[in-house]
């Protein structure tokens, strides 16, 4: 528990002024299904064609490509792009105007491949279209099985908010929980599903509450509980394994952090991204324009 605190206590605070970056995912589709792996990779290289370069490359396909700033990469599946936007001043005016394009960019290439963008938040589809775009994710194949494969098949939107303070974060957390228990379509409700039985169904065995509404009275309750979460995939000196046995973050020795963090699935959650202290607001519904979610989360955090 000390080692969550101390983590997080070391992360740097916003002392004037907010950045938010976004991770916007959108599903395509072709005649209905998922597209295939070829027509994602010839999305992927129709972006190169439109001043996007490639960023990473795996088992001799594109999985990431960048430009200004932005970055688009799979998200776990071949038929679910994400775009990363860089992070930018909250009151920014042309801010969704710059991720906009981008992101009419990405609709725009699949388009010329003979795909269509959804704008909802599941596909319909169940099959797998996992492409393991890095060791991360062919690791959770090994540990999940079959259950990871409806993951591939939902898309959300996910906000990353400079934090002036542990204290600021509680508060925001305690606030949002309110509005999405409240609130009907926060989480979509195929997403929420989805998530559920991946928990449940999951060969790694996850504690039922890895996905859901975090602790919110303290943050001496928010480390506790996330301590009592099990370890299942560590990272040690540049590798990545199965952590056997999984136990409990509060009995392991050596762990790597960050990692553990991304796999405790709370729609929203404290990190440390580039050394700065954010809150990850997650599960944000892909069915309504971005700005107007983001405008309903400022009014609930009165940013």
């Amino acid at each position: 528990m000390q080692r969550l605190i101390e983590y997080f206590q070391g992360a740097q605070c916003a002392d004037n002024g907010r950045r938010v970056g976004l991770e916007i995912e959108t599903l395509f589709s072709q005649n209905g299904t998922p597209i295939s792996v070829q027509t994602s990779q010839n999305i992927m290289r129709q972006l190169t064609s439109d001043g996007w370069t490639i960023d990473v490359q795996r088992n001799g396909k594109i999985t990431e490509v960048k430009k200004g700033g932005y970055g688009i990469c799979y998200e776990l599946g071949r038929n679910n792009f994400e775009l990363v936007t860089p992070p930018c001043p909250s009151t920014c005016p042309d801010a969704f105007d710059n991720h906009n394009k981008a992101l009419e960019n990405l609709i725009r290439a699949g388009k010329d491949c003979g795909a269509t963008a959804l704008k909802t938040s599941y596909d319909e589809c169940s099959d797998d279209t996992l492409i393991e775009p890095d060791m991360r994710d062919e690791i959770w194949r090994q540990l999940d099985g079959p259950a990871l494969f409806g993951l591939a098949h939902i898309a959300c939107v996910h906000f990353n908010i400079d934090l002036a303070s542990i204290e600021e974060g509680m508060g925001w957390i305690s606030a949002l929980s309110a509005f999405y228990e409240r609130t009907p379509g926060w989480p979509a409700e195929a997403n929420r599903k989805i998530w559920e039985y991946y928990i449940e169904h999951s060969l790694a065995g996850y504690e039922p509450g890895r996905y859901g509404l975090p602790p919110s009275s303290t943050f001496g309750d928010y480390v506790e509980t996330l301590s009592s979460h099990k370890v299942v995939m560590n990272g040690t000196n540049g590798t990545l394994q199965i952590a056997q046995p999984a136990r409990p973050f509060r009995d392991c020795e050596q762990i790597n952090i960050d990692l553990f963090l991304r796999s405790v699935w709370w729609w929203f959650r404290l990190r440390v991204r580039n050394g700065r202290l954010v809150l990850e607001v997650r599960d944000v519904p892909r069915s309504m324009p971005v700005e107007d979610s983001w405008q309903q989360i400022k009014k609930v955090i009165d940013l």
